[in-house]
């Protein structure tokens, strides 16, 4: 009923505690699948180790194609009928697995299952933060969308993969923020999903992680393939007023933190990144009923960029110096 993906890279310090976590509540129809993405330490050895031990254990060894190409690797692996990415250097709490298939075996017919999750500290595993949602609660993933609190985080939900491969969701690879784009589509193609109300995910704070580095080109790259799946929804929904309405939303919010990557990167000359972000496509349509101020945005995009653009940056600047 369930196949777990776990990928794998270089986390030999991490890894032991995470398929721990896994492996102690481990019943009949679930698999886990481990992809080795190329690592050089002994994270493969720590595979095998379990694949030895647990006959439901699969590991996969594969040259290094990044987070979303291990998790795509998974999915041509999977078997169940529904998917759990589950990071490696993170665990899972005891008893989310039979709570899960319980609730696969009562609502089969829901696309998508989500949950909450604590954020702990690297060093310490002292709690940071936890999101949780009040109640149990089915909607239509349209409704979803529309929500504020909309969580993009992969391994904070379980997936149907029927569901997953008739839509053609996968992990754009070669990218980073990989979760966005995929739940983007995710949230905009299922039929209905359930909101659960338990914490079954404990998610490491590492402060080297990638997302917290620097910016580089790879991350403004990714910036760009968000923007290309927002206007896709845009178009997706033409003539849906609520649905539109809020790829619109996205698509302004990335373009912002389009402009703050390109600020922040040194990698090119300020020419540049101004013809970076002149490549983007820049048209957003105007709906009936909207605000002057959003009005003049969109006006502003489409004729007068430069303006928009100069605009941020300026904003930017003057938030730099009140720190």
């Amino acid at each position: 009923m369930l196949s777990i993906i776990v990928p794998v890279y270089n986390v030999a310090d991490y890894l032991g505690r995470c398929l721990e976590s896994i492996t102690v509540q481990i019943t009949d129809g679930v698999e886990v699948i481990l992809i080795d993405d190329g690592s050089t330490d002994m994270s493969y050895a720590i595979c095998t180790e379990f694949e030895k031990r647990f006959e439901y254990i699969r590991v996969v060894r594969q040259h290094n194609k990044g987070l979303s190409g291990a998790r795509n690797t998974g999915m041509d692996y999977a078997q169940g009928d529904f998917v759990w990415f589950i990071d490696s250097d993170d665990w899972i709490v005891t008893g989310a697995v039979p709570k899960l298939l319980d609730y696969i075996r009562k609502s089969p017919e829901i696309d998508v299952f989500r949950f909450g999750f604590t954020l702990f500290k690297d060093e310490t595993d002292e709690p940071v933060e936890e999101y949780v949602n009040s109640s149990v609660h089915d909607v239509k993933s349209n409704s979803y969308f529309q929500q504020n609190e909309m969580m993009y985080q992969v391994w904070a939900g379980i997936y149907k993969c029927t569901f997953l491969e008739k839509n053609s969701i996968s992990f754009p690879e070669g990218m980073i923020y990989e979760d966005i784009p995929y739940n983007l589509q995710v949230y905009t193609s299922a039929a209905r999903m359930t909101v659960l109300s338990h914490k079954f995910y404990w998610y490491r704070v590492r402060q080297g992680s990638l997302l917290r580095s620097e910016v580089n080109l790879k991350k403004i790259v990714s910036v760009a393939h968000i923007l290309g799946v927002c206007d896709t929804l845009i178009d997706k929904f033409e003539g849906n007023n609520k649905e539109v309405t809020i790829a619109i939303r996205k698509k302004l919010d990335y373009l912002y933190v389009y402009i703050d990557h390109l600020h922040a990167y040194n990698g090119f000359t300020s020419e540049e990144k101004w013809k970076a972000f002149q490549k983007l496509n820049l048209h957003i349509p105007i709906l009936p009923g909207e605000s002057k101020g959003l009005i003049w945005k969109k006006l502003q995009l489409r004729w007068m960029p430069k303006i928009f653009y100069k605009n941020r940056i300026h904003y930017l600047k003057k938030q730099s110096q009140l720190i």
